[in-house]
């Protein structure tokens, strides 16, 4: 019903042996570096409009979800909200903007 203090020994060393190589297998191939920093590559995304407050980017992201615009947020460097959207879809989304 117990087992020998040889079987909980091999059994210990086998549990560490997993650990060792799940933990190479699984580690990432390019060391982290934290958060990227702001503005760097978006990719295909970019910014139609900035605003201060969360409303007027919901209020402005509901108007080009309604149009069928794709569209997404990121913080700027200087704490404001940017609305980004594709390329593609960026003369529409400025057709959109409000005025001023």
């Amino acid at each position: 019903m117990f087992a020998s203090t040889g079987e909980v020994l091999i059994l210990i060393v086998v549990v560490a042996l997993l650990i060792v190589i799940m933990r190479w297998v699984f580690k990432p191939s390019t060391p982290r570096r934290g958060i990227p920093p702001r503005g760097g590559d978006r990719g295909l995304l970019r910014p139609v409009h900035t605003a201060a407050t969360t409303a007027e980017v919901r209020a402005f992201r509901a108007v080009l979800s309604d149009a069928g615009i794709r569209s997404t947020t990121d913080q700027a460097a200087d704490g404001q909200i940017e609305v980004l959207v594709f390329a593609e879809d960026l003369d529409r989304a400025r057709s959109l903007l409000p005025p001023g």
